[in-house]
Parts: structure tokens; sequence; C-alpha cells
């Protein structure tokens, strides 16, 4: 029963989390007219975020972590 449900979490948080993190990027980069400005956000620091659009990127990385935590968790005891 566990597997099933973490093969289903696992790809569902990772889809999710790449998601938000991809929203948050582009909303900046619309926001700031500049399409080079998800490489500035993860390259250099950027101190000009929205608070939505840094609520999406941190809540997209804690999903994508997520889905590191599913997939160690499948790994370690359920193989």
């Amino acid at each position: 029963m566990w597997t099933e449900i973490l093969t289903i979490a696992e790809p569902v948080a990772l889809l999710f989390g790449v998601a938000l993190v991809l929203i948050g990027c582009f909303t900046y980069s619309r926001r700031k007219s500049d399409y080079l400005a998800p490489v500035k956000i993860f390259f250099n620091q950027v101190d000009d975020l929205s608070v939505a659009e840094y609520k999406f990127i941190r809540s997209g990385v804690i999903f994508l972590l997520l889905a590191v935590i599913f997939r160690f968790i499948s790994l370690t005891f359920f193989l």
C-alpha cells in the first residue's frame, strides 16, 4: 500500500514543485520585462521579489524537497 502511495506522490510533488518555481520565476520576469530574470534569480541575489513571487518559489522548493524525501523513503524502505 505504501509503495503505491509513494509512486504516485513522488512525481506529483516533483511536477507541482517545478510548476510553482516556474510560475514564480515567470511572473517575476513578466513584471520586470526581462526574460533573463529567471537566470538572475538562481545565480544572483535578487532583492525585489514580490511577496507572491517569493511564496511561489518557496512553496515550489518545499515540494521539490518533499519529492526527494519521498524518493529516499521509497528507495530505502521499499526496494
